[in-house]
């Protein structure tokens, strides 16, 4: 499913990444990190150009808004 992040986004959602580990074959970040950046599926078709997100944004996905989701900010999703 490709998720509608730039409304998410710009509505004030934090909208965080995970992954079907160990369902899924590739459960690193980065590929999903590029997907919502990029809006490309693995066979380079575009879906909803309009709803890419910045690199920063797909990072804060993966870190400081998915320690605040699960209540951890204070130590976790950062490294500076």
């Amino acid at each position: 499913t490709i998720f509608p992040m730039r409304d998410w986004i710009d509505a004030g959602i934090r909208p965080i990444y995970s992954s079907d580990a160990p369902v899924i074959e590739d459960a690193r970040p980065m590929p999903a990190i590029a997907t919502a950046v990029t809006r490309r599926d693995a066979d380079g078709n575009v879906w909803g150009a309009e709803q890419a997100i910045t690199v920063q944004e797909a990072i804060s996905m993966c870190t400081a808004w998915a320690a605040r989701a699960a209540g951890e900010e204070s130590d976790r999703g950062r490294i500076a």
